[in-house]
């Protein structure tokens, strides 16, 4: 190139508002927001498994979404969260399906900003679950599409699964997930379901 000549711009033409837009996920990532963890990983999984019948009937409903933004904005209400983001019934969704010919519920949550917030729970029946008295944890298995580090840029999805409750239960991380796809990631639990 010769000197004193214009360089063509070689930078997308919406370069300015991505960069705008990273910068602010960037400081988003760095400041503290328990509650969008707390909720996709204790919280569901609390209310599941201490009255799996109705957890079951409250997402069959359709006021479900409502339900769930209520109960994620007063986790949030009660956090020390700085990025203080106001849900709605519109950041969910509920999804009855089966995988594998078992009952199961996938539960879309708000948008993610850190690594290990939930953008997906997967909740599937291996036996139907009638009573509370005949209620075995066992039988319900528990995944999450979580948001994971990235290495060299881009969007990692991680596919876990809690098992067990309370002081019992343990995070098992199945390493790389799919994009964040509701059937890609029921094809995801699938593979992991026993027989």
């Amino acid at each position: 190139m010769a000197f004193g000549k214009k360089k063509k711009n070689v930078l997308p033409a919406d370069f300015a508002e991505r960069l705008a837009d990273y910068g602010k996920r960037l400081k988003d990532s760095a400041r503290k927001r328990h509650s969008h963890y707390y909720f996709g990983h204790m919280m569901l999984r609390g209310l599941l498994h201490e009255d799996p019948t109705r957890f079951i009937d409250v997402m069959k409903s359709p006021k479900a979404c409502k339900f769930l933004s209520i109960a994620y904005n007063d986790i949030k209400a009660g956090s020390d969260d700085e990025v203080n983001i106001e849900v709605t019934e519109k950041d969910f969704s509920v999804h009855l399906t089966t995988i594998k010919d078992k009952f199961a519920i996938i539960i879309t949550l708000p948008e993610t900003i850190r690594v290990a917030e939930a953008k997906f729970v997967g909740i599937v029946f291996l036996e139907e679950v009638q009573f509370v008295e005949e209620y075995n944890s066992e039988k319900i298995r528990y995944y999450t599409l979580e948001q994971g580090e990235a290495i060299k840029g881009g969007e990692r999805n991680v596919l876990c699964e809690w098992e067990g409750t309370g002081e019992k239960s343990s995070h098992l991380n199945y390493g790389d997930g799919p994009d964040a796809n509701l059937e890609l990631f029921k094809e995801s639990i699938e593979k992991l379901l026993p027989n």
